[in-house]
This record gives C-alpha cells, sequence and structure tokens, in this order.
C-alpha cells in the first residue's frame, strides 16, 4: 500500500490593516475559512498594525509565511502606525531574508514603496472594484500552472496601482497587479486571493471612498457580483505550496 505524505503545518501571522469593529472579524473569518480548508492544521495569528499589535523579533523566526493584508486605511497615509509598518516591512527584508511573504491590495503598495518602486492612479480614472480578470504575464502563467485562460480572477477594490515595480521585482500579471521578488521569497497582489462574500459586499456598501461616483443600481449590481466565481482559493492553495518549496 502506497503511503500518503501529510503537507507539513504552517504557522502563519496576518497583518490586517484596520481597527474599525464591523471589518475585524470578517477579514478575520475569510483568512480562516481558507486555511481551514487548504490547510486545517496550520496555526494563525492575527496583528493589527493600527493598533500598534506587530509580531516582534522573537516571533518572526517562527513563521513559515507572512501575510501583509489589506485593510480600510490608504496607502497616502502618514500616521505614526502606518509609518511604524513600513519600518517594519524594512525590518523583515533585511534580517530575515528567508520568510516568505505575501502582501495585499495595501500591503502590495506598501512593501513596493519599501523597496523603491513607485505608486501611481489608477489608468482608469477611478477605483477598480468587483471581481476583475488579471491577464497573466508569462511568468505568470509558469507560477500559476493551474489558470488553463493565462488569467485569473481575482476581488479589486483600489485606486491606485503599481506604476513602477521596485527594483527586482517581476510582474506576474499585467499592469503589476500581481509581482514576485527575484529570489522567489515574496509575492505581492493588487487584487484580494482573501476575499469573501460577506467582506466584499461589506467594503461595497461602506467604503464610500471608493464608490462615491456609482449609482445605486450599479452599487447593487455591484454588491450581487460579489458572490462570483474567481480563483481566490486556487491562488492560496498554489501559495501554500510555494510556501512549502
Amino acid at each position: 500500500m502506497g503511503y500518503i505524505s501529510t503537507p507539513k503545518s504552517l504557522k502563519i501571522a496576518i497583518l490586517i490593516n484596520t481597527d474599525e469593529a464591523p471589518y475585524i472579524p470578517l477579514f478575520k473569518s475569510a483568512y480562516t475559512t481558507l486555511f481551514t480548508t487548504l490547510s486545517p492544521t496550520s496555526t494563525l495569528t492575527f496583528y493589527s498594525p493600527p493598533s500598534h499589535s506587530l509580531p516582534s523579533p522573537s516571533e518572526l523566526p517562527t513563521y513559515d509565511l507572512l501575510v501583509i493584508g489589506g485593510g480600510t486605511y490608504v496607502v497616502d497615509e502618514d500616521t505614526p502606525w502606518v509609518v511604524e509598518e513600513l519600518e517594519f516591512m524594512k525590518n523583515v527584508l533585511e534580517n530575515y531574508p528567508d520568510l516568505k511573504i505575501v502582501a495585499i491590495c495595501f500591503g502590495h503598495q506598501k512593501l513596493c514603496q519599501a523597496f523603491g518602486g513607485e505608486l501611481g492612479w489608477n489608468k482608469a480614472g477611478k477605483a477598480e472594484l468587483g471581481i476583475i480578470t488579471l491577464p497573466l504575464t508569462p511568468a505568470g502563467t509558469k507560477f500559476f500552472p493551474f489558470a488553463s485562460t493565462a488569467s485569473l480572477k481575482l476581488h479589486e477594490l483600489h485606486r491606485k496601482e503599481i506604476a513602477t515595480p521596485a527594483p527586482g521585482f517581476m510582474a506576474l500579471a499585467e499592469n503589476n497587479q500581481v509581482c514576485l521578488s527575484e529570489g522567489g521569497k515574496i509575492l505581492t497582489f493588487q487584487g484580494h486571493p482573501e476575499m469573501s462574500v460577506e467582506l466584499a459586499k461589506k467594503l461595497m456598501e461602506s467604503e464610500s471612498l471608493y464608490t462615491k461616483w456609482l449609482s445605486g443600481e450599479e452599487l447593487g449590481a455591484l454588491r450581487e457580483g460579489a458572490g462570483g466565481v474567481h480563483d481566490g482559493l486556487a491562488i492560496w492553495r498554489r501559495v501554500l505550496e510555494w510556501v512549502r518549496e
């Protein structure tokens, strides 16, 4: 009888960039549901940078994956906690080079800045919202072999994007929507592979910064579309393979 190996349990630190009470349980639930499905024996620890909660230097070496997530703040914020998180990122990059990192939305943009890349406004001139199809680059189709159409479907909620990738990063999707570091240790997403239907709907109805130009009918259609087909689960399955490589 053949032996089926069980993937090792992982320790995962997740930074949620919000301190707004309605969103915290929704972000935590979205991540918990994903990792319970894909790696049920792995351990998740959540941190809140806006509340000055970050992994300590003694905790960082114990993690297999650091997720620098999205939230409800824009990357332009220059508040003390944003400065603190940026310094934290620089410290991790300098002193923990073997730690795998996934950065999402706010994290994707802030980490780009930390490495010397440049941000710009979305080329459409307004926020990109809902489930979007992202064409992959040749490097992206190699990294995401499950993407048979050479594209990914991802939830999006952003106004700014990476105009110039940081040195040493290559684009896995068009418009730098997904990037991978030269050493293969850092993977970043402008979109939200962790997004749940409940979280997407809450963000659509509450984040007027992104939805203020929409009519009631357009916003309703966007909320209804939150339950559409996307590649979040498949992306995280590939991410966990990558962490174990």
